[in-house]
């Protein structure tokens, strides 16, 4: 069982929020209270998974009583609503005194009074160690009587302030429990409100200011409230309700239900709904809105009808707001468009692409060999979008086996299968909600597995292994892959409907052997965040001017991924500040000797590699060929890039002229001549 730490000054609040959560985990999670009035020494925490303190004053007093190393999180705080009748019995303009532990946390007290609406009344702060003033006769406690001061006549206890809300949610989160165990909080919460509307109707023909302060406190609430009397007329429409349907209370106080359906019949649809409908989900415009509706009895029957209506896009929002607090690091993407480096025109022509699709949520398709860098664009264009502050979730297929691929990423129930974790685990759809899912090398996803992500692709739902209750998702697919999809798609090894699903905003990355002029800026980045953690303090312009030419002219397979390891490699193995050739790897040492025994191109000469492209266009024009950039970039083994530098040059000098379609590129009678003259 998961255990939990409730901290407190006093014993009294340890014990009643220790209540609290018993009964709201009901034997899911052990929780423990500590009192630090009564610690002496420190305490070390072993069990606890999360610590819960009452207020900021245990928080920071906890430094001296406990050692742990578990998480830790403020309690937001509230007043149960059917103990604040006898406040509103204070005559209006009384000052009174909020007694609390400590001067801060009445403080917190008497603001959370004043949001709720109560405002008729003077609040003077006071706790142990702070002289009372003997005329203020009336003291308003949170259930500490003992700090009472000699002078108070009246005491109006208004109970210890209850865990608040987003405060549970945020440990159910925490803890990853069950999604019943905060229906059942939402239950009783409305349960309240229900009770709280009661004292309303009873005090309709007793204390006008009375019943206009508990209507108050209606008013303000963060709940949707709407009720309706027994004649079928509104006559409770707070100032939430205001905000989610666009209508001022004054406009709708006092009608008729029918009539407020032939003139807004979409927005009000859910006053059909039964008394007692639980989490009923409607829809209007843009919104949908999560209600639940009780009756209010009495010996005579139902008299009245209350609707407590949530936003759905509110309850997500606290749920990401609270997800976001305890995401993961691996869950939060760490590279910009910054950290894409490269000076190549092909490079900023990504980083291009990469603004423009950044700003929508279609699926983003990046392809390119491996060690091209596609996570590190797959980051960039998360950053870069709305959904920046979300989750940035990454998956590698090839790293999951195929029997646990479907609970990874859908989650599971609990039962579902031996082993299945109590409560049941939400799957990497879910943990993305709100931000990007990047599916790394999806070429090598599973057919069976492919059909199932179809569906969620398209419902926008998962469901998990095990379970009949399907969950929303929102978010953004990424996907990268270094294989042929279409020709997979051609052997039957990749579905044809989900590759059309997801190649919707494609990216190709060019390999390093494309882009040389990339080679050394990235290798002067691996330097500097290597050369430091290395212990070595060199001078990059030396360190590597005698193995540039090398480095230039390799192929790079591995691409930018190989290009890191090379430069480890130099720092590790040189003498000295300058990487000589005998330090190369050996991959990179055979290829410059075998470059030098078969004396290819000299690619520091511009001249020379002009005279071997004109040579090698007019070999390949004889035998009755054409010549195009990727021909003749192969058969020189020179990047692309050079070659078209090299062609433009060529052109201008009237050597060659390049002609559209497979023409290609021609060598016209000066070029020729050139050629034959040597």
């Amino acid at each position: 069982m998961k255990a939990i730490g409730i901290v407190a000054v006093r014993r009294d609040t340890a014990s009643f929020l220790k209540q609290q959560l018993d009964n709201l985990f009901a034997g899911l999670v052990k929780v423990n209270p500590y009192i630090l009035s009564e610690i002496d020494g420190k305490t070390q925490i072993h069990e606890e998974s999360l610590l819960v303190f009452a207020g900021r004053d245990s928080f920071y007093m906890a430094d001296e009583k406990l050692e742990a190393s578990c998480e830790r999180i403020i309690a937001s705080r509230s007043v149960s609503y059917d103990t604040l009748n006898d406040i509103f019995r204070i005559p209006e303009g009384s000052t009174v005194y909020l007694l609390n532990d400590f001067y801060s946390s009445a403080l917190e007290t008497i603001a959370y009074l004043k949001e709720l609406g109560i405002t008729h009344i003077k609040y003077e702060p006071l706790h142990p160690g702070a002289k009372a003033d003997p005329q203020i006769k009336t003291v308003v406690t949170v259930g500490e009587h003992d700090l009472m001061p000699p002078s108070a006549e009246e005491i109006i206890d208004i109970g210890i302030r209850t865990i608040g809300i987003s405060t549970i949610v945020e440990i159910l989160l925490r803890l990853d429990l069950p999604q019943e165990t905060i229906e059942r909080f939402s239950t009783r919460y409305i349960e309240d409100i229900v009770s709280l509307l009661g004292e309303v109707h009873q005090l309709n023909n007793r204390n006008g200011r009375t019943r206009n302060q508990l209507e108050t406190i209606i008013t303000n609430v963060d709940e949707a409230i709407i009720s309706i009397d027994k004649d079928w007329y509104i006559f409770v429409f707070n100032n939430a309700a205001e905000k989610i349907f666009g209508i001022k209370r004054e406009q709708i106080v006092g009608k008729h239900v029918r009539q407020v359906l032939r003139e807004e019949s979409e927005k009000f649809l859910f006053l059909h709904a039964d008394a007692g409908s639980k989490n009923e989900i409607f829809q209007f415009d843009d919104k949908k809105i999560l209600v639940n509706v009780s009756a209010l009895q009495e010996p005579g029957g139902t008299f009245e009808t209350l609707y407590v209506v949530k936003e759905i896009t509110e309850i997500q929002e606290l749920e990401q707001k609270m997800r976001m607090k305890i995401a993961p690091k691996r869950y939060v993407a760490q590279y910009s468009l910054d950290d894409i480096v490269g000076v190549s025109e092909a490079i900023n022509e990504r980083k291009k692409m990469v603004r423009k699709i950044s700003r929508f949520d279609s699926p983003a398709y990046i392809y390119g060999e491996s060690g091209t860098g596609k996570e590190l664009f797959a980051q960039a264009i998360h950053l870069c979008s709305a959904r920046r502050n979300g989750p940035f979730v990454a998956v590698n297929f090839p790293a999951i086996s195929e029997s646990l691929l479907e609970s990874e990423l859908f989650g599971y129930a609990e039962g579902a299968f031996t082993g299945a974790k109590k409560g049941g685990k939400p799957g990497l759809f879910e943990q993305a909600h709100g931000g990007t899912l990047f599916l790394d090398e999806i070429g090598d996803s599973p057919l069976e597995f492919q059909i199932r992500l179809l569906r969620v692709l398209q419902e926008k739902q998962v469901r998990r292994l095990g379970d009949d209750k399907v969950i929303p998702v929102d978010v953004r697919i990424i996907v990268a892959t270094n294989k042929d999809i279409r020709e997979l798609v051609s052997e039957g090894k990749f579905r044809e409907d989900l590759y059309y699903r997801i190649h919707v905003l494609p990216i190709d990355i060019p390999p390093l052997r494309e882009r040389r002029e990339d080679i050394l800026p990235l290798a002067q980045r691996f330097w500097f965040d290597l050369a430091e953690d290395m212990g070595k303090k060199l001078d990059f312009d030396n360190f590597i001017n005698d193995v540039k030419l090398t480095l230039t002219s390799y192929d790079f397979p591995g691409n930018v991924r190989q290009l890191r390891n090379v430069i480890e490699y130099l720092i590790c193995v040189t003498d000295g500040g300058t990487a000589q050739q005998k330090d190369l790897p050996p991959e990179l040492r055979e290829t410059h000797e075998q470059s030098d025994r078969t004396q290819k191109i000299d690619v520091t000469s511009a001249q020379a590699l002009k005279k071997e492209c004109l040579q090698k266009i007019l070999e390949r024009s004889e035998a009755g060929l054409q010549s195009g950039r990727r021909t003749l970039s192969k058969e020189l083994m020179v990047s692309e890039d050079k070659i078209k530098k090299t062609i433009k040059s060529l052109e201008e000098e009237g050597f060659v002229i390049t002609l559209c379609g497979r023409k290609g590129i021609q060598i016209t009678k000066k070029g020729i001549e050139t050629v034959k003259k040597g």
